[in-house]
């Protein structure tokens, strides 16, 4: 299998189904499910023993800023505090196929933060906390 490459990867963000590509502002974005363990070692066990729970999962990005209104900064900021965005990711592609997965599932902003440096680009970093289920969908570009 070959490599993927991020530089084309799909990302968009939006409100009450609909969806905002984010492409041109996105420098990376980052996807982590965790699923929660319970130790269920006993005393005299020679070995750990642990018993699967579920999943949460979270979703991270940076931005490049432009100050544009549909732009990440725009779509984001206006969020937090009051409901849930749908989020989503092709990692190569801005349309899932059968070797390029799309995970989309809704979140809320969890943070925000703005970087202005003297000597660089401007940039914005936002984090949400998904809430329900993750999908992964082998086609499709943005159905919600």
């Amino acid at each position: 299998m070959a490599e993927i490459h991020g530089k084309n990867l799909g990302h968009q963000i939006g409100l009450s189904g609909t969806l905002i590509e984010q492409r041109t502002y996105t420098k990376s974005v980052g996807l982590n499910v965790d699923v929660d363990v319970a130790d269920t070692t006993a005393a005299g066990d020679t070995s750990k023993t642990a018993l699967e729970g579920v999943y949460g999962w979270t979703m991270d990005a940076d931005y490049n800023w432009t100050g544009d209104s549909g732009q990440a900064d725009h779509q984001i900021f206006r969020q937090i505090g009051s409901s849930y965005q749908r989020v989503q990711i092709i990692p190569g592609s801005t349309t899932a196929s059968s070797n390029m997965p799309r995970y989309q599932g809704n979140a809320f902003v969890k943070s925000f933060s703005l970087t202005c440096p003297a000597d660089g680009v401007v940039s914005c970093k936002a984090s949400w906390q998904g809430t329900g289920a993750l999908n992964r969908y082998l086609s499709g570009t943005n159905e919600c």
